[in-house]
């Protein structure tokens, strides 16, 4: 028999879980057993649950477990063990001294560099970094640790020694750096790496300049509000802060300068004042306008978005973002647009 707490657990998910269904799937009274996918789901949709269900409890929610058993009461279960799992991590990650931050970080550093015994002192660029690469490590740090690590940090002192003590500042202060340490950063200059600075090369000599940017569309159905896009955007690029620079001529080679009052700007078109056949067709084109139009890294982030207004709650957003900051092997990804 369950506990009380349990009980309480188990019904405040059960109840998260249902909410999130009932909007996804626009249906009122699930059952707790009811089959996803025999109401109306597909995996388009369990997709959408479980972002808002991410959003919601700050899990990751597997998709495979929609297929396990696609129930409110089966996912439920699975969410009360990565929420207990959670709660255990963060606080052994809490309770880990220096030399096991250290510890931890070599180990990171050994998966995504494929290296053994890295030092202390060694220089993550020197032995294979990237800056992809380093957000991976930064990625992969915040959730291990639980705490916020500054791109910059990689560029200040690229070792495990320095990170460790910024992990370590960044727990002492509760997760979230002080003002000082942000007026610094955003005055620090990073050197571009060997694959930011072909891809900055390649565009300055390129009159398509467009074809080194990724653009990604989605269609967003039911209430929509821009002014909450446009804070979720900026505050992507305030915590990964290659998204928020730009990229400055050196004297020998550029640099990438993070600038401390960066706005993503989101370009609004509206058509729906159109026929509704010909909306979509419109957006189609817009999207690809969006996508088409250079890039300058010099006066403009590496990161834009369009917003098409089809209908009061039917919308498509275009996301363009330059292969200097993204993936450079996914170059075919921008025609998708």
């Amino acid at each position: 028999m369950k506990s009380g707490e349990e009980n309480n657990v188990s019904s405040r998910l059960h109840k998260i879980v249902g909410e999130v269904w009932a909007e996804v799937l626009d249906r009122n009274h699930i059952g707790v057993d009811q089959n996803f996918f025999d109401l109306g789901g597909d995996s388009l949709k369990a997709l959408d649950v479980i972002s808002r269900v991410n959003a919601r409890l700050g899990v990751e929610l597997p998709l495979i477990a929609f297929f396990e058993d696609p129930t409110i009461s089966h996912l439920s279960e699975i969410l009360a063990g990565l929420q207990q799992s959670s709660a255990q991590e963060s606080g052994i990650a809490n309770e880990l001294p220096l030399d096991g931050v250290r510890t931890a970080i070599a180990q990171v550093w050994t998966q995504v560099l494929k290296q053994e015994d890295i030092g202390l002192q060694a220089n993550f660029f020197d032995i294979g970094g990237d800056s992809l690469k380093a957000l991976e490590v930064i990625s992969r740090l915040q959730e291990l640790l639980h705490v916020d690590v500054p791109l910059l940090a990689f560029f200040e002192d690229p070792t495990i020694a320095h990170l460790a003590e910024v992990v370590e500042r960044s727990r002492s202060t509760g997760g979230e750096p002080g003002t000082d340490s942000l007026e610094v950063s955003a005055k620090l200059e990073a050197p571009l790496s060997f694959g930011q600075l072909q891809y900055w090369l390649l565009q300055q000599s390129a009159t398509s300049g467009h074809l080194h940017s990724n653009a990604r569309v989605f269609r967003l159905r039911g209430e929509f509000r821009v002014d909450i896009l446009k804070r979720a955007l900026n505050q992507l690029c305030r915590r990964h802060q290659v998204l928020s620079s730009r990229i400055q001529s050196g004297l020998e080679e550029p640099t990438q300068v993070v600038d401390p009052n960066f706005d993503v700007g989101v370009e609004l078109r509206d058509l729906s004042s159109l026929a509704p056949d010909e909306r979509m067709p419109r957006a189609v084109q817009l999207a690809q306008e969006a996508w088409r139009k250079h890039l300058d890294l010099v006066k403009e982030l590496p990161l834009r978005a369009r917003l098409i207004r089809l209908a009061d709650q039917d919308h498509v957003l275009a996301i363009i973002i330059h292969h200097v900051v993204s993936d450079g092997n996914s170059g075919s990804d921008s025609s998708s647009a």
